[in-house]
């Protein structure tokens, strides 16, 4: 088979070019771009309110996320002043005779 036979199975639309960007001029698509600077602006804003939290502790942003929130109730055997909380004393060694 010499070239000119080779020819006919190349199709005419053929391209040399790397990537279907670079038919388009390589632009990317402006959703992506978009996308891209909100998720910037998200992490920034975050970023500079947690700077501010930390440097304002008693700012209502500070105290709202510092707050306890209490997702499950704690059994009263176990809250503070409760009857598991009393403090009796040490125990006396099972050694030691009473005088």
């Amino acid at each position: 088979m010499d070239a000119d036979e080779l020819q006919k199975f190349v199709p005419e639309t053929a391209s040399t070019d790397d990537s279907a960007a670079e038919k388009k001029g390589g632009t990317l698509p402006a959703g992506l771009i978009v996308g891209i600077l909100i998720l910037v602006l998200i992490i920034a804003a975050a970023i500079l309110v947690t700077v501010y939290m930390y440097h304002h502790p008693t700012s209502a942003a500070s105290i709202f996320f510092i707050e306890k929130v209490e997702l499950v109730p704690v059994p009263k055997n176990c809250q503070v002043g409760g009857p598991a909380a009393v403090y009796k004393g040490p125990e006396p060694s099972p050694d030691v005779q009473k005088a």
